[in-house]
């Protein structure tokens, strides 16, 4: 048995393996660590083995494509109304308020009454100008 020269080929495969029969070794060995890793689940759930069923689907069926066709639908007619839909009117223009600085404390008169209703005379804070 000779040894390819080129580089690219691992030493240690011999040049005239049979893959088939590698396949099948392959395939026998992997079903059977299969096997023992659903024996090694089923007995640290504590379960027997006819109970364990699994059923496998790949791909959707008419009710998944139904549901994601009436969410495309109804997506697509909120967004339609929503881009059909004209502008609201601006609303009407708010008056000015005056700035609370340029009311100044003499422009109030400030009584104070008792509880019978007669004025008390209270001194202002600030002396009027």
């Amino acid at each position: 048995m000779s040894v390819p020269s080129d580089s690219r080929v691992a030493v240690d495969v011999p040049v005239d393996t049979d893959k088939r029969t590698l396949y099948g070794e392959w395939l026998r060995n992997s079903r059977w660590r299969d096997k023992v890793h659903k024996q090694a689940t089923l007995k640290a759930l504590d379960m027997p083995e006819d109970e364990m069923s699994v059923s496998v689907q790949q791909g959707m069926t008419w009710k998944e494509l139904a549901v994601i066709a009436a969410l495309v639908v109804g997506i697509g007619g909120v967004a339609l109304s929503l881009a059909t839909k004209p502008a609201p009117a601006p609303p009407p223009p708010v008056p000015a308020i005056q700035p609370a600085e340029d009311l100044a404390d003499r422009d109030y008169e400030i009584r104070f009454f008792d509880a019978d209703g007669k004025p008390v005379n209270v001194k202002p804070l600030t002396p009027d100008p």
